[in-house]
């Protein structure tokens, strides 16, 4: 069915020892498929088996994977908002512009 692309890697791991046509972004929950890696390895003569089990780990290692990009996005998110707001508060203009408002980046 499908020959195995090249592991995909984050942090230098790989999620398991069967490679990953999905990637899972924990901020809104959305697993996707990695279509490119998919359709390149797509073979209809080839059949994979897997155990339920070694699927379920698959998967898990994904949202694992996802939840720990996303504690670090947030992390940098959060100390650069921080940053921000300190630059502010030190400015010591409370006087509302947009030139004041420049260092929230607000959108």
């Amino acid at each position: 069915m499908l020959k195995p692309p090249e592991p995909a890697k984050t942090d230098g791991r790989t999620h398991s020892q069967t490679p990953s046509y999905t990637t899972f972004d924990s901020g809104p929950g959305q697993m996707m498929l990695r279509t490119r890696a998919f359709f390149d390895a797509y073979d209809p003569t080839m059949v994979q088996t897997r155990t339920i089990s070694e699927k379920v780990a698959d998967l898990f290692a994904l949202y694992e994977d996802g939840e720990q990009r996303l504690r670090v996005n947030r992390d940098r998110d959060l100390a650069m908002y921080r940053d921000a707001v300190a630059k502010f508060l030190d400015s010591d203009n409370w006087v509302v512009t947009p030139t004041t408002q420049e260092s929230l980046s607000l959108r």
